[in-house]
């Protein structure tokens, strides 16, 4: 497996099960709810964003595109989670 494919499967897990502001991973016809945003997490990852980055990322579709309210040590977790993903693809 490409490393790039790779971090795109670890995103689509991180965003599905942990960050899951809707609150559908139990659905599995809801898989792909999320995909929209694992391309360009992907895209910050390789780029070397750090988590406040992917913490702003999370904030703006939590609140602007799904419209939440949100939960901003939730997002924090995930933004740590995904900053990792950034560091070991620089390793």
């Amino acid at each position: 497996m490409k490393k790039n494919e790779n971090f795109s499967q670890q995103v689509k897990t991180i965003l599905l099960n942990d960050w899951d502001p809707i609150g559908i991973k139990d659905l599995p016809e809801a898989n792909d709810e999320y995909d929209d945003y694992v391309f360009t997490v992907c895209e910050m990852i390789s780029e070397g964003k750090h988590e406040s980055d992917f913490y702003d990322f999370l904030f703006w579709v939590e609140s602007e595109r799904i419209c939440l309210h949100v939960n901003t040590e939730h997002i924090k977790s995930i933004a740590e989670k995904l900053e990792r993903l950034t560091l070991a693809s620089s390793s």
